[in-house]
């Protein structure tokens, strides 16, 4: 087995390729999954979707993502990455690798089974998100879809070891982006203009503000801003001051009132500069959301499991869970004595193949063939 997620993982490794464009990565999944002869369907272009139907009533899923990231890799390696400015930083690579060594396995063995197997090689994951899109397509409904695992690898749990935790396990993230209408005006004329910088300072100070009140009322959230850019000449006053940021939450209903307290500031502050600030709410991926019923199960097969608390990371794998019940959790590739301690998103991240076999285990007993 470990030949084989080497073998696999590797390769895919050198091809690290942009959300919806991983055509050498789709290429390289299908070309196994006809090595293992399993049936399969591509869609989104570069989404493999393979299936093994035993006509049951029931299908269980396990996902990976396969798109790599915009990152130069450092790494000195024989399967460093081919493609110059992508790199495969987020582990990607292994959560194909580990899918598709179950893939065979669970076919392998498909005598066992009692439900249908699906095995979801999705897009974008990165962004903009190719789990919602697969979603949308009726892809659970059209192959009975009852339940859904997925995995991602984490720098911050020992190798090889299985972290998971009921309810929320990872946040629901969204942006804003502000726009600060002023006047503009000689700057030895300021009784003329409108300063959009003020204004727009005097909101990053109400952001904190607000972020501090809710750290005070134990809501767990995060709300940062990002970028600020105003102003033409050291002599004018400004004119426009635009700004953005990012929010997390767990809670629909805190991110609700996040907003809400955004705007109520920035409309005092326009009442007090003079300023029109418009403000743009972009919802991204909701929370992760594990089942408790499946939670229960899990740690029953995979009793050695260790709970962690929830995390401010976001993922699209959240889509699926809108639609039917699933469980998301880590694998650990921590190894300080091999140095596999870089983060994700890190130019120099890598890890052991063998951490993968911790995976694909819990594939084959949530498949009901271990």
């Amino acid at each position: 087995m470990i030949d084989e997620i080497i073998k696999i993982r590797q390769h895919l490794h050198t091809i690290p390729e942009e959300g919806f464009k991983e055509f050498k990565t789709r290429d390289y999944i299908c070309k196994k999954l006809d090595e293992y002869k399993i049936e399969y369907e591509i869609i989104l272009e570069t989404a493999v979707i393979a299936y093994i139907d035993i006509k049951a009533r029931k299908t269980v899923a396990f996902r990976a993502d396969i798109d790599g990231l915009s990152v130069s890799e450092l790494n000195e390696l024989d399967y460093k990455s081919v493609h110059e400015g992508f790199m495969h930083a987020c582990g990607h690579d292994g959560h194909m690798a580990a899918v598709l060594t179950a893939a065979k396995i669970i076919n392998e063995n498909k005598d066992k089974l009692k439900e249908n197997v699906l095995f979801i090689f999705q897009p974008a994951e990165e962004g903009p998100g190719g789990a919602n899109a697969i979603v949308e397509m009726g892809i659970l409904e059209k192959y009975k879809v009852k339940r859904i695992y997925g995995t991602h690898v984490n720098p911050n749990v020992e190798e090889g070891k299985i972290a998971v935790k009921s309810g929320y396990f990872m946040a629901q993230t969204g942006e804003f982006y502000i726009s600060v209408n002023g006047k503009s005006s000689h700057a030895a004329k300021p009784q003329d203009g409108i300063d959009s910088i003020l204004a727009a300072s005097l909101l990053v100070k109400a952001v904190d503000d607000i972020k501090k009140k809710l750290e005070e009322e134990k809501e767990v959230t995060l709300i940062s801003i990002g970028t600020i850019n105003g102003g033409e000449r050291v002599n004018v006053i400004a004119e426009k001051t635009t700004l953005s940021g990012t929010m997390r939450t767990y809670d629909t209903a805190v991110r609700t009132r996040i907003k809400s307290l955004i705007s109520a500031k920035a409309k005092k502050i326009d009442k007090l500069c003079k300023t029109n600030t418009v403000i743009d709410y972009v919802d991204l991926y909701p929370a992760v959301y594990n089942d408790e019923d499946l939670y229960k199960d899990f740690i029953k097969k995979i009793p050695d499991a260790i709970d962690v608390e929830p995390s401010m990371l976001a993922e699209d794998f959240a889509y699926y869970q809108q639609r039917v019940p699933g469980v998301f959790f880590y694998t650990g590739i921590c190894n300080e004595e091999k140095g596999y301690t870089y983060q994700l998103h890190s130019n120099k991240f890598n890890f052991d193949e063998k951490a993968l076999l911790s995976t694909v285990d819990v594939y084959l007993k949530m498949a009901g063939i271990k």
